[in-house]
């Protein structure tokens, strides 16, 4: 098997299917790609948006093509580079699930629910846990009070999502809430109990994602700082230093890990948060900026419970991700449609998981549509002409500097010790927010054209 130097993140749909990939193959290899990480490949349930809610772990899903199809991807790849296919369960997830369905005793229908299901029931749930952990045990075996509270409501926002299938958050809420308390068999109530406190063990480490994500929606001095993994409240003095120190620590221990500046659950791609660092640099005059343009967003609020909304800290939230997603290019006359349009599902997406002012289980339509009716008005030329001209010059203003300070991550996502991985399209500038706003279509051709420049011009040189 070649050696892993550098990766490459496709996501599949309907729209980008085997045979889309199979026709990049000759391009990816003259970019230097050695490897290929697709996902999801497989069959998922009817009508899904992400295609990881799996019906059959062993079949691919039709939409993206047929067993030849991907047999005739394997051939393609077979010169030299790999395809990956994602794990879709950790294995700590995967026991817990397998332990579920070995649990007789309830009054809900496990039989057909595959295993894959219930893993991503249980993945859904935990995530949607505000706290780290509930306190079931022997003394109190059946959750009371907050805890039964805290487990109603993460299932029910887990059902709200609709990434889980419904018989299998049925099957694990059997398991957690039995209706009738503890069941009269004490074997399969011991078991039950086993299943449910290494439910807990698992949650803590999950609930921390599930944590960061609501937290981090929320947070908004720099939202170039709100990542998964990442800590926006970590003292700036000493990055350098233990940028060295963790670089030192991957040569020595992990030197073909995957070094991944984008993937696809990253809420703002790498090259808009190097534009938002911007703004650190000039934070007086973005503090200055940033309070004209809440001034002249005023009129464009909507009154209702005595105040106007949207609030402060979402308005600041909105033109920090417009800075970001700004076009390169001077604005088309479809350019200012395209923007409302990925700003308004950005903007219902990112209060939803904030959940202070609405959220996926108790949306607030009132909340909501003044988000919608703001956002109209800050990408109108006829509405607000000052505020979209302050807008379009200080995007300018940062722009620059964003584009050396994506260069210079881009040197060092390429050269520190690691194998890196480029998430689909960010071969070129690319400017996206949280899906589905980073699975738009990418046009290859362009790159393909680019990369021919490219090599002319080395060509050229020698």
């Amino acid at each position: 098997m070649p050696s892993i130097h550098a990766t490459y993140r496709l996501q599949l749909h309907a729209g980008f299917p085997l045979s889309r990939v199979r026709a990049l193959v000759p391009y990816l290899s003259r970019l230097g790609v050695s490897h290929l990480h697709c996902s999801p490949m497989l069959r998922a349930r009817r009508g899904s948006t992400h295609g990881y809610d799996v019906v059959d772990p062993n079949a691919l899903d039709p939409e993206l093509g047929t067993e030849a199809e991907l047999e005739a991807l394997h051939a393609e790849l077979r010169e030299g580079k790999r395809l990956v296919l994602e794990p879709a369960l950790s294995a700590g997830v995967r026991r817990l699930a397998e332990r579920l369905l070995k649990l007789p005793g309830t009054d809900r229908p496990r039989r057909g629910v595959p295993l894959q299901a219930v893993a991503r029931a249980i993945s859904e749930t935990i995530i949607a846990l505000p706290v780290y952990r509930t306190y079931v045990d022997e003394r109190h075996p059946v959750p009371e009070g907050e805890d039964r509270r805290l487990l109603e409501a993460a299932l029910a926002e887990a059902r709200a999502r609709g990434r889980a299938r419904a018989e299998a958050l049925e099957l694990l809420e059997a398991a957690l809430l039995p209706t009738g308390g503890p069941l009269a068999d004490p074997a399969l109530e011991r078991f039950r109990l086993r299943f449910v406190q290494r439910f807990q063990q698992l949650s803590g480490p999950a609930t921390a994602k599930g944590v960061e994500d609501t937290a981090f929606y929320r947070y908004t001095p720099l939202l170039s700082r709100n990542q998964v993994g990442g800590g926006p409240e970590a003292p700036l003095a000493r990055a350098v230093e233990a940028f060295h120190a963790g670089n030192a620590c991957r040569a020595a221990n992990f030197p073909r890990a995957m070094l991944a500046a984008t993937t696809h659950d990253t809420k703002r791609n790498a090259d808009v948060r190097a534009r938002l660092d911007v703004l650190s640099e000039i934070a007086a005059e973005w503090a200055e900026r940033l309070d004209l343009w809440r001034k002249l967003n005023v009129p464009f609020k909507t009154a209702a419970r005595g105040r106007r909304l949207p609030d402060p800290n979402t308005v600041q939230h909105l033109f920090q991700a417009l800075l970001g997603i700004w076009p390169l290019e001077p604005l088309g006359v479809g350019d200012l449609e395209g923007l409302r349009d990925r700003l308004s599902a950005y903007a219902l997406k990112a209060t939803r998981e904030a959940k202070q002012r609405t959220s996926w289980t108790e949306p607030d339509p009132e909340f909501e549509e003044a988000l919608r009716v703001d956002v109209e008005a800050i990408l109108s030329p006829e509405r607000a002409p000052r505020l979209l001209d302050e807008v379009e010059r200080f995007a300018r203003r940062i722009g620059w500097a964003g584009l050396w300070n994506g260069l210079s991550r881009t040197v060092l996502h390429l050269s520190s010790p690691g194998v890196p991985d480029i998430y689909q399209g960010d071969e070129l500038w690319s400017f996206a927010l949280v899906d589905p706003d980073n699975r738009r279509p990418v046009d290859y051709e362009e790159r393909a054209r680019k990369l021919e420049e490219v090599a002319r011009g080395m060509e050229g040189r020698r």
